[in-house]
């Protein structure tokens, strides 16, 4: 940020040539209080009265937007602002889902070494000898990849995103190193980390990702001039910081070192998130996070939260009928509905963000995000604006706060869904149509405070609606219901 708040203030002030005693006369805030905004005194309390001032000096709409941003960091501190930034540029840029007609060709196998060991040199080469190990290894019936790698690599993790989507037999440890200095860069990097992992937990391989807290600086200095290491049964590579340079080897006492190395570091590391396999293991783990109430903070979904209204009736009219042939089956879904943290996830459940993108899918398709799509058959149209007249009375009532997200500065994804546990851990689910759901929760501290913080303040952030345009939206919605 160029300037603090008080000296972007006074610089526009100044380049309008207007007094502060005729600013405060035609803006109507308080001349005092605007003398004591300039000399940094004060900040004020509401963001209305920012906005007066900008109306006032007539500003243009990139000068308005950098008066309101530097009264947002001088307002919770340029930190704080930072790491919410941060946070609201991973959802913002979050890839999209692939196409469900996406299709790989397969790879041509690579060539065998012709070395036992070798040098390689330049970031061409590197990466296409890398490539050529991880095609090997993903190509073997149970093939399984051991890497230490951070995000800053980004060429290795798109790779492997693509890799690990085609080859989900692969099995891909990773070992990161979380950022543990003191003050804000650890959130934000750390949150970078979770950025670069995220593409892998959804892609259907088994992704194991485990971190363990040190200086980033310390893995690039003179001492580690090779700090990536992938490492299969058949090969090690160790790459610099910048791909420029590697060296490989196929040689079985260099293969046992590394992997030793490898256990030894994985066994001080902590797992970092846990992918469910199916509905039981993710009931059985939200059970056990929250065992008499439920208490989950935050819903962040693109469509708002819908099956906490399902009607007794609608829920078995929509199963789908192959579950009453499959007891197991049939026997989860009711423990999932019957469950202490179901029955009493409206009465603990905090604020609620959606988007209008989600809420008009649901209405258009009639699907419910949080259910996985095999187990029911879609709502009718009757059906889905009866829902939608449930969760309005409640909205209207106040026994739940959805918030319409501000489509123009907040994206809610619509395959990648966010939950809360107050002071525990994180829960994502991403799902989308021709991939199979991936449920899994993420527990690193300093990245769970960093995106509860988010959560809590967007209801003041300008990033979603308030309450009256939020119900105003849903009123709509119900009007254009069809005629019964």
């Amino acid at each position: 940020m160029p300037y603090p708040f008080s000296e972007k203030l006074n610089r526009l002030i100044q380049s309008r040539k207007i007094t502060v005693y005729a600013l405060a006369a035609q803006s109507g805030i308080n001349r005092t209080l605007i003398q004591k905004m300039i000399k940094g005194e004060r900040i004020p309390a509401k963001r209305g009265v920012v906005e007066a001032l900008a109306a006032t000096l007539m500003l243009t709409p990139r000068e308005r937007s950098e008066l309101l941003e530097s009264y947002a960091a001088a307002k919770v501190g340029p930190d704080v602002y930072e790491r919410r930034k941060a946070v609201l540029d991973f959802y913002n840029n979050l890839p999209p889902a692939p196409a469900r007609n996406t299709a790989f060709s397969e790879a041509v196998p690579p060539p065998r070494m012709e070395k036992s060991g070798e040098t390689i040199y330049g970031r061409a080469e590197v990466l296409n000898r890398l490539t050529a190990v991880l095609e090997a290894e993903a190509m073997r019936e149970h093939g399984r990849i051991r890497m230490l790698a951070q995000p800053e690599f980004t060429d290795l993790f798109h790779f492997l995103t693509v890799l690990c989507m085609r080859r989900k037999n692969l099995t891909l440890d990773h070992i990161v190193c979380m950022e543990n200095s003191q003050g804000e860069r650890n959130a934000l990097y750390n949150l970078q980390c979770l950025r670069a992992m995220v593409p892998l937990l959804v892609s259907g391989c088994t992704y194991r990702p485990r971190g363990y807290y040190d200086s980033i600086g310390g893995h690039y200095g003179s001492t580690s001039v090779l700090p990536y290491l992938i490492l299969t049964d058949r090969s090690v590579m160790r790459i610099s910081y910048d791909a420029g340079c590697a060296v490989i080897s196929d040689q079985p006492e260099y293969l046992r070192l590394y992997h030793t190395i490898f256990d030894s570091i994985s066994e001080q590391a902590v797992p970092l998130s846990t992918t469910f396999q199916s509905l039981s293991q993710e009931i059985d783990f939200i059970n056990r996070q929250s065992p008499a109430a439920g208490d989950m903070d935050c819903d962040f979904s693109a469509e708002p939260c819908l099956l906490l209204f399902l009607p007794g009736d609608m829920m078995r009219r929509y199963l789908d009928p192959g579950l009453a042939a499959d007891p197991q089956q049939m026997g989860t879904v009711l423990k999932y509905f019957g469950t202490p943290f179901f029955q009493n996830r409206l009465r603990s459940l905090g604020s609620v963000y959606f988007s209008a993108e989600g809420m008009e899918h649901f209405l258009a398709t009639g699907r419910l995000s949080e259910v996985p799509p095999e187990l029911y058959r879609p709502l009718n149209t009757k059906d889905r604006f009866r829902l939608l007249r449930i969760l309005y009375g409640a909205a209207l009532n106040g026994t739940y706060r959805p918030m319409l997200a501000n489509a123009q500065k907040l994206r809610i994804p619509p395959c990648f869904s966010t939950y809360t546990f107050r002071g525990k851990n994180i829960i994502f689910m991403y799902g989308s149509p021709g991939r199979e759901q991936t449920v899994f929760s993420f527990s690193e501290e300093s990245i769970v405070t960093t995106i509860q913080d988010f959560m809590d303040c967007l209801p003041e952030s300008g990033l979603v609606r308030t309450r009256e345009e939020t119900l105003d939206y849903l009123r709509k919605l119900l009007g254009s219901a069809p005629a019964e």
